[in-house]
């Protein structure tokens, strides 16, 4: 959860903090919190570590895959944001383009350093 957590401070400056982790079996704290809350601006979440049997299906699928979901963060600059991505150690999924339809504005995809897809928007 460290480098996810450096990633996303340095690339989105994203408030984040660690909730501690304890076994349910034996109360004892674990080393890496699972639980991390996002305060970014007015918006709240939170990043939540799961195993792979956790992993959700797509709806009506029945193959198990952590891009079940893909979250579009909404930015000022893809262009700007990319860079930063790439130097905090992430990586270009699918290069910025403009969205079919009009006027929709501009979308990219990304790896994180955990390599989830996130998307990013942006009239630019």
């Amino acid at each position: 959860m460290a480098r996810v957590q450096k990633f996303y401070k340095s690339v989105f400056d994203w408030g984040l903090t660690p909730l501690p982790a304890v076994c349910p079996d034996t109360g004892k704290v674990l080393d890496e919190p699972m639980v991390v809350l996002i305060k970014a601006g007015a918006a709240e979440g939170s990043f939540i570590k799961v195993t792979e049997e956790d992993h959700l299906s797509a709806a009506r699928g029945s193959i198990k895959s952590k891009y079940s979901v893909r979250v579009t963060i909404t930015v000022d600059s893809i262009d700007e944001t990319l860079k930063l991505i790439n130097e905090a150690g992430g990586e270009v999924y699918e290069p910025k383009s403009k969205i079919p339809g009009g006027s929709m504005g501009h979308i990219a995809f990304f790896l994180d350093t955990e390599k989830n897809v996130m998307g990013l928007w942006s009239w630019k």
